[in-house]
């Protein structure tokens, strides 16, 4: 993993026009999501480093849609993925690994203010044994099937016009709970 520290300038991705959160994976590194807010509050920075975080993921078409809520960063949340954007196969980003029944996929949280550009929190866990078989099964399922872009931002567009967040909740995968710090 590059190293980044708090206080940083973030340099491995360009810094978005808006606030959102976006789900990366980097290279051989882990899967990212990067939060990028317009001067984060105290309660968004205390809820990325400590809060409780419950996680799952949805898959329809080309897409596999975190699902993810923070306590204290906001409510429940997603961010959107394809590895056929990266047009490299699943071993290129180490998801190829088979885990013991008490491992599972590590995954990075920053939180970057956008007008600083500086990196202003991040924290570290550990998915669950089941996520992360699941989560891994289904990038390899994404690999071996058609792509192209517009078909996966038009299947972005399909979901967020049609299914609320609250129902890509209920529809979550292998949903689990890393506990408060």
């Amino acid at each position: 993993m590059t190293k980044i520290s708090v206080g940083e300038e973030w340099s491995l991705t360009p810094i978005p026009d808006r606030e959102g959160v976006i789900f990366e994976l980097l290279d051989k590194d882990f899967p990212v999501l990067l939060f990028f807010y317009d001067g984060p509050t105290a309660k968004e920075l205390q809820g990325l480093q400590n809060g409780k975080i419950k996680m799952g993921y949805y898959c329809r078409g080309s897409v596999l849609f975190l699902i993810f809520h923070i306590d204290g960063a906001g409510g429940w949340m997603d961010a959107p993925l394809s590895i056929r954007r990266y047009e490299r196969p699943p071993e290129d980003f180490g998801l190829n690994e088979e885990y013991a029944p008490d491992q599972g996929l590590p995954f990075y949280f920053f939180l970057i203010d956008r007008n600083t550009k500086n990196v202003e929190a991040m924290r570290f866990i550990t998915a669950s044994h089941r996520f992360s078989v699941g989560f891994r099964t289904e990038l390899h399922k994404q690999y071996s099937q058609p792509y192209s872009n517009s078909l996966y931002y038009a299947e972005i567009d399909s979901v967020y016009r049609n299914i609320p967040i609250k129902e890509l909740v209920k529809r979550a995968e292998n949903m689990f709970t890393a506990g408060e710090r």
